[in-house]
């Protein structure tokens, strides 16, 4: 067997400790079975049909002790009515003070919280359907049962059922009683421990106890898209439930199934043979807390999900009453999501007749990571330091020092040179693309086709923009090139140095996705526009830029502030900054939302973009702060003239790179850009 965790990892094969089959000995009694321990314990299934028989027992029975028990105690002819079902197990107690251990599961049942539950011992005869003249003096063997919940916790015991010799009785163990659902034990022993039972069948049976109703099943549950790639999330939409209980409020569980198995999403013990209750463990909904990378309950996350993997989707339906039956949604394919987009950098070389083609793939697989992936990046070999001497006896001249190298920078310090550069899918993807122009290249372009540029995601274009330079944190970028609008960018002559380079950043969405931090001395409300790639606030005011900040970085959350080890865009953040000359940083990464959530009372916030002030939906409570030419809090509105106000405000707005203090009257959303 293996293991598979919720990414479809599998472990290593292993296998069970063997078992030993009982067999009948040479005097009639069974060998010893090894099922004498909790941990041993045998699984035993609930009857799903009976087949019943009749016999007449004769005259004149005897009792243990061989005297007549007389009519009057349940001797005499009696019907004896035997069953056959395929899940009654048949045991022996042998040697002497021997148990058998049993486990079942009661599972969860639609419109029930409890569930009927019988175990009983007998001679192939349920008690039921003994004969009502038939008492205990009639039973071959005595045992008694103990029942146990899973934590071991004693529940009941059970040895005889009626009173002895008086109709109806039996020495044979019989435990009745409703259960929740959960996996139970049960220890079956003769009474004396000085006696051995040649054979006894152990029989169970659930019923269902239907005092309350679940709601109905969903009437539709569908999983989309139908033809997913490995970048999907897949959507299971389930809809059509209806709530018997007065407020009629009900819930969704999702059950996702991978290659036909249960993905155990769950954290509660339960088992796969435990049916419906495994099921329900490991359902995603939105009652209980969601596993990582869960948005929402029904929206399955691409980092689940592998190319060639088969998902479905089951739905129960829950009230206060119960579980619903499932409907389960259509079954599809995961497809492969990548692109490649060949950049071709075209180079004159002095010398040469043709024009030099150097090539350098990027694009975007799932499954890939930032770094070097063995079997799907390509690295530059290293330049040679040496080459054979020419005919002539003068040394050769190495290719890299006539045309330069072309190469996406890597982001692992030992693969710094890529000739192919795979990266995930998700925001922050982006590539620099270096071209070195070495020492006889006379012009250069770089060049790409239309029909390689990425597609499927969303409205966002593949851009290209030259680093200008190379700031104390992140790039400084000039602007952009949109990809989808030309296949071509040439360097300009004039800027093609002997032994220079040039880098182009290439990325998905706007070039814009970069923010310069600008902070002055003292206290600062500032906002991010962008979510940073490395979003340490120790990355971007940390040990690279000592002494910038004094104490934390402040967010505010809940109604409270607290210490913030990361940013996120369009949050307020405060910073005490203790350089004399301020302090100034570039960021980038994706962009932030286009509307950011308000709770009633006081938000700090931030805008993507400047954006006027939402008078609309807040009580105008909007307020900034700075301490630039001596002013501190001032509101939105606020015109110059009155009092000394920093040079970055605009009354009316919403500036781009600050926090702002707004106090909603509601629970309500204001947009950023």
């Amino acid at each position: 067997m293996t293991a598979l965790d919720v990414y479809g990892n599998a472990s290593p094969v292993s296998s069970t400790a063997a078992i030993v089959i009982g067999q009948v000995n040479t005097d009639g009694e069974y060998a010893y079975e090894d099922n004498d321990q909790w941990d041993l314990a045998r699984r035993i299934l609930p009857v799903s049909g009976i087949t019943f028989g009749e016999e007449d027992t004769g005259d004149d029975t005897e009792d243990d002790s061989g005297g007549d028990t007389g009519g009057d105690t349940g001797g005499g002819t009696f019907t004896r009515r035997t069953f056959e079902a395929a899940e009654a197990q048949v045991h022996a107690i042998y040697p002497r003070a021997d148990v058998d251990w049993f486990w079942f599961i009661v599972e969860d049942r639609p419109g029930e919280n409890l569930t009927r539950v019988i175990f009983e011992t007998n001679d192939q005869t349920l008690f039921t359907q003994r004969d009502a003249l038939q008492t205990s003096s009639t039973d071959a063997f005595d045992t008694v049962l103990w029942l146990y919940d899973a934590a071991g916790k004693l529940i009941a015991t059970i040895d005889d059922v009626g009173t002895p010799y008086v109709p109806p009785s039996t020495k044979y163990a019989r435990f009745e009683g409703l259960l929740p659902p959960g996996k139970y034990y049960v220890k079956v022993a003769a009474t004396s421990l000085l006696a051995t039972i040649e054979e006894y069948t152990a029989v169970l049976i659930l019923e269902p106890d239907a005092a309350l109703s679940g709601p109905t099943a969903p009437t539709s549950v569908t999983l989309s898209p139908y033809n997913p790639l490995s970048a999907d999330p897949l959507v299971c939409d389930a809809t059509g439930a209806v709530s018997g209980t007065q407020s009629g409020a009900l819930a969704y569980y999702y059950v996702w199934y991978r290659d036909g198995l249960v993905v155990p999403f769950g954290t509660a013990p339960a088992e796969p043979w435990e049916g419906m209750n495994y099921e329900l463990v490991h359902a995603t909904s939105s009652e209980r807390p969601l596993p990582l990378g869960f948005v929402v309950a029904n929206v399955l996350p691409p980092a689940y999900t592998a190319e060639g993997q088969r998902w479905m989707c089951k739905v129960y339906a829950k009230d206060a009453n119960g579980y619903s039956e499932a409907f389960t949604s259509n079954e599809v394919a995961i497809g492969r999501a990548s692109w490649r987009l060949p950049l071709i950098v075209r180079k004159t070389v002095l010398g040469e007749a043709a024009e030099v083609e150097q090539e350098v793939v990027i694009g975007l697989e799932f499954g890939a990571t930032h770094g070097f992936d063995q079997n799907l990046d390509e690295k530059l070999p290293p330049p040679d330091t040496d080459v054979p001497p020419v005919p002539g006896g003068f040394g050769g001249v190495l290719w890299e020092e006539r045309y330069g190298a072309s190469y996406s920078i890597g982001l692992d310090t030992n693969h710094l040179r890529l000739t192919t550069d795979m990266r995930p899918y998700g925001g922050g993807s982006a590539w620099y693309l270096a071209v070195e122009f070495g020492e006889d290249t006379t012009a250069c372009a770089i060049e790409w086709s239309l029909t390689g540029l990425p597609q499927g995601i969303g409205s966002a274009p593949l851009t290209i923009t030259e680093v200008e330079s190379w700031g104390a944190y992140l790039p400084v970028l000039l602007p952009g090139t949109d990809m989808s609008k030309q296949t071509r960018v040439v360097i300009p002559q004039g800027e093609i140095s002997r032994g220079g380079r040039k880098v182009y950043r290439i990325g998905i969405g706007s070039p814009q996705n970069t923010q310069t931090v600008r902070l002055t001395t003292g206290w600062n409300l500032i906002s991010f526009a962008v979510t940073p790639v490395n979003p340490s606030t120790a990355a971007i005011f940390g040990a690279a830029t000592q002494n910038v900040l004094a104490g934390p970085v402040w967010a505010f959350r809940d109604g409270r502030y607290v210490r913030a080890e990361t940013i996120e865009a369009n949050r307020g953040y405060w910073l005490m900054c203790v350089r004399p000359n301020g302090y100034s940083a570039t960021v980038y990464g994706p962009r932030g939302n286009h509307e950011v959530p308000l709770v009633a009372g006081w938000n700090l916030v931030g805008s993507t973009e400047t954006v006027d002030e939402p008078n609309r939906q807040v009580d105008d409570g909007v307020f900034a702060y700075s301490e630039e030419a001596d002013a501190s809090y001032f509101e939105v509105n606020e015109q110059p003239g009155q009092r000394p106000l920093p040079s970055w405000h605009v009354p009316g707005q919403l500036v781009r790179g600050y926090g702002y203090w707004i106090h909603a009257t509601e629970d309500t959303v204001i947009p950023t850009e």
